[in-house]
């Protein structure tokens, strides 16, 4: 010990601790945000509806919201045949029948409305959802999933 009364150690611990705190105080720089910045909600198919051409399914829908960066819409369906009782709420493998492609840009935020057929067979229940691809390949929510009994 020396006169003060405060050992080599009481100051090296003292220096030590001092240090730390000043480091705890000092930042890394400006601050950002505690979220990354959040982007518009991709537009969703609002209202599917299928009725029945000629030998084919038509499909209608609109979208609500900026569709600039919309790049395309899925439909995806699922088929049974007519002659099996529907089952409610059962698994289905839905496949892709077709995409509907933008060829221009987004017109903002305004509700467009949308159409596509596809081919059908006669004698099938067709369960159909259209889903949005972004340009980024982000895809969007799942439409509504409609029902159509295409009759023989």
């Amino acid at each position: 010990m020396n006169e003060s009364g405060v050992g080599p150690m009481s100051r090296w611990l003292a220096l030590i601790l001092g240090f730390g705190m000043a480091l705890g105080m000092v930042g890394c720089g400006i601050k950002g945000p505690p979220m990354p910045p959040q982007k518009e909600p991709i537009p969703a198919v609002t209202d599917l509806r299928a009725t029945i051409g000629q030998e084919a399914i038509v499909l209608t829908w609109s979208a609500a919201g900026n569709h600039r960066d919309v790049a395309s819409y899925t439909v995806y369906s699922s088929r049974s045949y007519l002659s099996q009782s529907p089952c409610q709420g059962c698994p289905r493998e839905f496949k892709k029948v077709g995409t509907h492609s933008m060829n221009r840009q987004g017109q903002g935020a305004s509700a467009e409305a949308y159409q596509f057929s596809f081919s059908a067979a006669p004698g099938f229940r067709y369960l159909i959802k259209v889903r949005p691809y972004l340009k980024t390949g982000a895809r969007g929510p799942e439409s509504n999933t409609v029902m159509i009994e295409f009759q023989k």
